[in-house]
């Protein structure tokens, strides 16, 4: 009904701290995260049997880098989300958040991978949604973690992410705008903005 309930209470839902939740398309997974910054953990539980298996630690997580804005496929079993773990083999974390996406097939995860250079820039590039199309939406943050923001698009061709182009003045404006989410047709985006008669 309209009166939220505690989502998997003793589960998924407990005395720590839990957020940035998401579903796969199928039902068949979610991935959030417990806890924050220092002791942050993402974890993964599978509905099996019309029920919530207890969450076990992503095999894709690394607790000595940031993880975190996780967005699944609309239509395959694709996790996109923001690290700022290594774009290489080293173990330096890379000076801002880039975009990642992990795949499942065969019910196991596989190595993430960045997006590449098109779209990850030096910058913060946070909040990735993608659409049946597989374009993706993020924003960028253009200084500190206040600072300017705004939300771009990314179209997949020939197999690769094109060069991001700003959305327009219709959305971005010199309020800062953030955290798209696109509806899976492409034909609505909710997102976060301090334009003036708003609530930010």
């Amino acid at each position: 009904g309209m009166v939220p309930e505690i989502f998997a209470p003793g589960i998924v839902s407990t005395d720590a701290p839990e957020g940035c939740i998401c579903f796969s398309s199928d039902g068949k997974f979610l991935v959030f995260r417990r806890h924050f910054r220092e002791e942050t953990e993402i974890l993964i539980s599978e509905k099996k049997n019309g029920a919530w298996t207890r969450p076990k630690i992503a095999p894709f997580f690394m607790k000595q880098y940031r993880f975190g804005d996780f967005t699944f496929a609309p239509n395959e079993l694709k996790l996109y989300f923001t690290s700022n773990r290594p774009l290489d083999n080293g173990d330096e974390p890379a000076g801002s958040s880039n975009l990642w996406v992990v795949e499942n097939i065969d019910n196991q995860w596989l190595k993430p991978s960045p997006l590449g250079p098109s779209v990850n820039s030096p910058l913060h590039d946070s909040y990735p949604s993608v659409s049946n199309s597989k374009t993706i939406y993020f924003f960028r943050r253009y200084d500190s973690d206040d600072g300017a923001s705004e939300i771009l698009s990314s179209e997949f061709r020939n197999g690769k992410y094109s060069e991001p182009r700003r959305l327009g003045p219709t959305i971005n404006t010199k309020w800062d705008e953030w955290d798209p989410c696109i509806s899976p047709d492409g034909r609505m985006l909710v997102f976060c903005s301090k334009k003036p008669s708003g609530l930010g």
